[in-house]
């Protein structure tokens, strides 16, 4: 009997050993959940100055299927070098993915920060080996530590994998332009020559296309423009006949028109037009070639115009008129010479 019940328990215990081999073997055998290695991670922060709060993106690729939370755990990699992660966090993934090439990570995405990890939630389920891209948008969603380079920890569902970036000197991650625009200012009239002809006693003549005197200046006080008549005796003067047409009205009189049968002789100006030419405001010669309207010149520099800030090809149209009577000297050497000059205001 004794002999038997040997045998009965020596057979339970292979027995039992049997059925725990079987069982080890068909766990073994099962497919199991592990944990996998994100790749193609990058955490792009906006900026790498020490010491500084910024924004920053984050782009990952996962391995497996299902994850509805992302992290980036900071914890490792500055805790101790006085580096934060701020509570309050804004995410967006509206822009990122036409940056990446990476699909913007799904869902009705929220963002917080705990510790050094910001947490973002309610992600719509990702698909497997998927790139996903998510801007952390808060200008201090982070606060960098000192200068060093750091390993945060981006986590996707059980998926994980280590980062590197390098945080820099203070404000060492920025280049700093500096240039300088010099004064410039250009000044060109159209033509040197204004041919009036013949003139008539039946009425007044005026030039027949006006002269352009053209104004470019980068001038933040703006920019202005005057004529002169050099000589000593100024207007239409014929040597011939030693007789001056002279000025109709007197230089530094309103402009006003010569009359048929009169002797006189004047310069208009009209209106400026050009790329840029602030705001004018028009001397006595205003609304020349109208009416043969102008205003008279001596040998003194009289405004024509002036205008506030800065000039694009401003171009100010120049009229001259000239009348007879019926007296007036025969000659063909009537002429004068105006003078045209302007300046910026720098």
């Amino acid at each position: 009997m004794k002999n038997l019940t040997s045998h009965y328990s020596r057979w339970k215990a292979l027995a039992a050993v049997f059925v725990l081999l079987l069982v080890a073997q068909v766990l073994i055998l099962l497919p199991r959940a592990s944990a996998a290695t994100l790749t193609n991670t990058y955490v792009r922060l906006d900026r790498l100055s020490a010491d500084t709060a910024t924004s920053f993106r984050l782009v990952f690729k996962t391995a497996g299927a299902g994850a509805t939370s992302v992290t980036v755990d900071f914890t490792a990699a500055w805790a101790s070098a006085s580096g934060s992660v701020n509570a309050t966090q804004s995410v967006s993934s509206a822009s990122c993915a036409a940056d990446t090439g990476a699909t913007a990570l799904p869902g009705s995405i929220t963002a917080a920060g705990a510790g050094n990890v910001v947490t973002i939630s309610s992600v719509t389920a990702l698909s497997a080996t998927t790139a996903y891209c998510v801007d952390l948008t808060s200008t201090s969603a982070v606060t960098n530590p000192s200068a060093g380079t750091y390993s945060p920890i981006v986590t996707a569902g059980s998926d994980s994998t280590n980062t590197t970036i390098d945080i820099v000197g203070s404000n060492a991650d920025q280049i700093g332009v500096t240039a300088s625009v010099g004064e410039s200012f250009t000044f060109s009239l159209s033509s040197n020559s204004a041919a009036l002809g013949a003139l008539s006693a039946a009425g007044p003549t005026k030039l027949g296309s006006p002269i352009s005197a053209t104004v470019s200046t980068n001038a933040a006080g703006g920019w202005q423009m005057w004529a002169a008549d050099p000589a000593g005796t100024p207007g239409l003067h014929s040597t011939t006949a030693n007789h001056t047409i002279g000025y109709s009205p007197a230089a530094g009189a309103a402009a006003s028109a010569l009359s048929t049968g009169v002797e006189g002789y004047n310069l208009g100006s009209g209106t400026i037009g050009g790329t840029t030419c602030g705001t004018p405001t028009y001397g006595n010669f205003a609304s020349g070639g109208v009416n043969y309207k102008g205003s008279g010149l001596d040998n003194t520099l009289r405004s024509l115009v002036s205008a506030t800030g800065a000039a694009d090809t401003c171009a100010l149209p120049l009229t001259t008129n000239a009348s007879i009577s019926n007296t007036t000297p025969a000659a063909t050497d009537y002429a004068s010479t105006i003078t045209v000059v302007a300046a910026g205001l720098f």
